[in-house]
């Protein structure tokens, strides 16, 4: 109305770029704000990978400690007594753990299975204070374990839980191996994607320039 009152058409290509202008400043900054999440998201896949890497290592420390086992039967109590059957060693497994429940030590050892050690760990303030702790006590792997495996009649979990943890140790690492692999992947696709340039740049840039110009 303006351009049509003055006759200036210019006016009217002014309102024009304006709004192109606004739209284009608009669509940047939502597009910063896009590469940014982009780029926490990399910082956070590769903080996980980290821990990841951390976690396999003692994993294939505890299985080359495995390897260089010899004995018929996996499981040696404290006293380097080796148990020959799964009931025997349940039966010591029981009476560990109830002593551990009884008297709560920070930890206890259990014994060893394939020459890697075993202990029982408490932390009183935790909601699920029983873990089992493969290889260090305080740096080793956790293993979970509900509470009520502790109780009398349940602790056969306990040696159940041991058994398929040493028996899935090899299908554990490469499971590893691939988990990291996917997320380096995706770390390297979301940091590319935070480099990307806006691109409505050269739109933008020109009508900025044609405004200042009107």
């Amino acid at each position: 109305v303006k351009a049509a009152a003055t006759g200036d058409i210019l006016l009217l290509e002014h309102a024009n770029v304006s709004l192109s202008v606004d739209a284009f400043s608009r669509l940047h900054a939502s597009f910063e704000r896009a590469r940014e999440r982009d780029q926490q998201e990399a910082h956070l896949l590769r903080r996980k990978v980290k821990d990841a890497e951390a976690v396999l290592k003692r994993y294939e420390q505890v299985e080359q400690q495995t390897h260089g086992y010899t004995g018929t039967h996996p499981f040696m109590t404290v006293n380097r007594v080796l148990l020959e059957t799964k009931e025997a060693r349940r039966e010591y497994l029981a009476q560990e753990v109830t002593y551990a429940v009884k008297n709560k030590p920070p930890t206890h050892k259990l014994g060893s299975w394939q020459g890697v050690p075993i202990f029982v760990t408490i932390k009183y303030l935790a909601e699920n204070p029983y873990t089992l702790a493969i290889a260090d006590p305080y740096t080793g792997i956790e293993l979970s374990c509900h509470p009520l495996w502790f109780e009398e009649g349940n602790q056969w979990r306990i040696d159940s839980k041991l058994e398929e943890f040493f028996r899935s140790l090899a299908e554990k690492i490469a499971a590893e191996h691939v988990w990291i692999a996917t997320h380096l992947q995706k770390a390297d696709e979301f940091e590319v994607q935070a480099k990307t340039i806006f691109p409505q740049h050269d739109p933008w840039q020109a009508a900025l320039v044609r405004k200042g110009e009107l």
